[in-house]
């Protein structure tokens, strides 16, 4: 037993100094390339940045502040009939349907933000929290249909197709990744606290800066990608994987004269969400012990499951018309 603790926890560690040495990489690479190309380095950071306060914050910001008065009053939880359905539906407890809701509508990082906190405050064990985090981490609907479907691919129903492929893809890995019920406390609502405008203001702000600064680096080392790597389908795979706003802009201006193509790598890509979101949800739990390889797996389960799941949609309701 003994050996087997010390196995995982060197196996946690060897994990942690991975991604860390992933990061770090990502860094010295662009620092090396802004001394090589400067210029090249600020045009992708303005195109980072557009992309970030003008197509992520205004949906983002607004529920960031939401998430911030929820934590203040009580937490986030549903009750009855619908939180039992919706706990079944991921394999979850009760007490983790108002976090599955609301990250699913809000989009990133927000339920991952909630996912932690019912950690810290012991309503669910490590082992949910893990899945936890994967299943309420995902592009929101008004990001998917607005900024994808009507300002990228110029069609909100094709938009509409997105969200469908991307919630079936999540709710399918669910059950992939089903275990026996964790041992939990059936919590509906921890209240109690106080409310502070000025914290709540300052919380969201936080976490926008910290939004806002994963995009432009991951959106400077996607077009230093599309700039450099000319061979296909590398250059797409490494540009999917990276910044998920990135990749749909991409996807969406580059193949558009594919259009089955362009929904299949876009619900893959909303489905997965990048290795940006993937560093957001990281700086989360970078102080708890949940391991955020599991995340990992489940994103990309559920990723190839919207990609599917989007084909089949839009060959039966899509292909007579586009």
């Amino acid at each position: 037993m003994q050996g087997a603790k010390t196995k995982k926890s060197t196996l946690e560690i060897t994990r942690a100094h991975l991604l860390s040495f992933l990061g770090i990489g990502l860094i010295v690479a662009v620092v090396l390339l802004a001394l090589f190309f400067p210029s090249k380095l600020a045009e992708y950071v303005n195109e980072g940045l557009e992309l970030a306060v003008e197509r992520v914050l205004p949906t983002a910001f607004p529920f960031m502040i939401l998430s911030s008065l929820v934590e203040a009053y009580s937490r986030p939880a549903l009750k009855g009939h619908l939180a039992n359905f919706i706990g079944r539906l991921f394999g979850m407890p009760r007490s983790a349907a108002g976090a599955l809701v609301i990250g699913n509508v809000s989009g990133f990082p927000i339920g991952a933000k909630l996912a932690v906190d019912l950690y810290r405050e012991g309503v669910i064990s490590k082992a949910l929290s893990e899945r936890l985090i994967a299943y309420s981490n995902t592009p929101s609907p008004a990001f998917i249909v607005g900024s994808v479907g009507v300002l990228m691919l110029g069609s909100g129903e094709l938009g509409i197709l997105l969200v469908v492929s991307v919630m079936l893809g999540n709710i399918l890995s669910a059950q992939f990744f089903r275990a026996k019920e964790d041992k939990c406390r059936e919590i509906d609502v921890i209240s109690g606290q106080s409310f502070d405008f000025v914290e709540c203001v300052k919380s969201a702000g936080t976490a926008s800066v910290t939004l806002i600064s994963f995009i432009v680096i991951f959106s400077v080392a996607a077009g230093f990608v599309k700039e450099y790597i000319t061979l296909f389908p590398l250059r797409e795979i490494i540009i999917i994987f990276l910044e998920v706003t990135s990749a749909a802009s991409y996807i969406a201006s580059s193949l558009n004269a594919y259009p089955l193509v362009s929904v299949a790598l876009l619900a893959f890509a909303l489905g997965f969400g990048g290795l940006s979101v993937m560093a957001q949800t990281s700086a989360f739990t970078s102080d708890t012990d949940i391991s955020i390889l599991p995340y990992f797996k489940i994103k990309l389960t559920s990723g190839i499951l919207s990609s599917l799941v989007s084909v089949i949609l839009y060959l039966l309701f899509f292909k007579a018309i586009y």
